[in-house]
């Protein structure tokens, strides 16, 4: 339900037309605008005129004295009117009545207004708070360029919707936001696999032989030399593991991937893996946290970068 919408129920239009402008201490009307489905509203002329700067463009002379037609529908105009006589961002109940009064005061100009109601998406007390509705809340970034509210839908998005499940496929597919979503969540599931297991392009891979000699044992090294290889098996084990762990949540909330820890963890309780290797890494964390170090920028970098390619998004992935 928009915003006009909620208004107009609570207050019957018919009842309003004298009145909607008028409080205890204002004094009635001094202009009638119509709007092109016949609506008469009796509004203060100066004071529209001064919260929109383009008010006045859109408003065509009537034959009447102080009458003019805008073409606009009423529920939008009514909306605009409350908008701009109101000191607060209005009450709003739903997604839906926040990306209208979005769109209004948009086309309006009312910059101060956009700016009160894009902060209801990071209020916790507010109906529109953008962690009650993840994906509205992103549609609503994306329509109205807030990268900062984008970036954490996305994120949220990230962590509670699972691409792998048909029936969140379905729902995604309902609707061109659905969609949009869609595409970002298997674009970044597509750039995780290509980063993370890869055996040509995988950012696991060792290209300095001596970091490689290093962080591997004799034997593990010389087998993956032989084999025109640049990686040895922790290093595949800990790509796998990055790989579940990221599809369902961000980078920036996973810091622990990234340390020695989990993967002397890891490859402890994987049968199979070489314990000469995990002596190798604990005598030289140095280069281990260095190599570490490279592979999370660049997978931060080639997550961000695609993202901001598909719509612009470049934080939190």
């Amino acid at each position: 339900m928009t915003l006009s919408k909620e208004i107009a129920l609570a207050n019957p239009p018919l009842n309003l037309l004298a009145t909607s402008t008028r409080t205890s201490n204002q004094r009635p009307g001094d202009t009638i605008i119509t709007t092109r489905d016949g609506a008469m509203f009796h509004v203060h002329f100066d004071i529209l005129a001064f919260a929109s700067p383009v008010f006045c463009k859109l408003l065509t002379p009537c034959s009447i004295h102080n009458a003019f037609f805008i073409d606009e529908n009423s529920s939008a105009f009514f909306c605009f009117m409350k908008l701009a006589y109101s000191r607060d961002v209005p009450v709003l109940g739903s997604f839906l009545a926040l990306d209208n009064a979005l769109h209004i005061s948009t086309k309006y100009e009312l910059a101060i207004m956009k700016k009160l109601l894009r902060g209801t998406l990071s209020d916790p007390s507010s109906s529109c708070f953008l962690e009650k509705d993840p994906i509205s809340s992103f549609g609503i970034a994306l329509t109205h360029n807030f990268q900062k509210e984008l970036a954490v839908a996305s994120r949220l998005l990230v962590q509670c919707i699972n691409i792998r499940d048909p029936q969140a496929l379905e729902l995604l597919r309902a609707d061109s936001t659905g969609t949009q979503i869609l595409n970002m969540l298997a674009l970044r599931h597509a750039k995780l696999a290509d980063s993370l297991l890869s055996q040509e392009r995988g950012i696991v891979i060792v290209e300095d032989p001596n970091v490689f000699a290093l962080l591997s044992c004799e034997s593990c090294c010389a087998t993956a030399k032989s084999l025109g290889l640049k990686y040895v098996r922790w290093m595949v084990l800990w790509g796998q593991s990055a790989y579940e762990t990221l599809v369902s949540s961000c980078i920036t909330t996973q810091d622990r991937l990234f340390g020695v820890g989990y993967l002397l963890d890891i490859t402890t309780r994987t049968p199979g893996s070489c314990a000469e290797c995990r002596s190798a890494i604990v005598a030289h964390h140095w280069a281990y946290e260095t190599w570490i170090t490279g592979v999370k920028d660049q997978l931060f970098e080639s997550l961000t970068t695609e993202l901001e390619t598909q719509i612009g998004l470049g934080l939190d992935c």
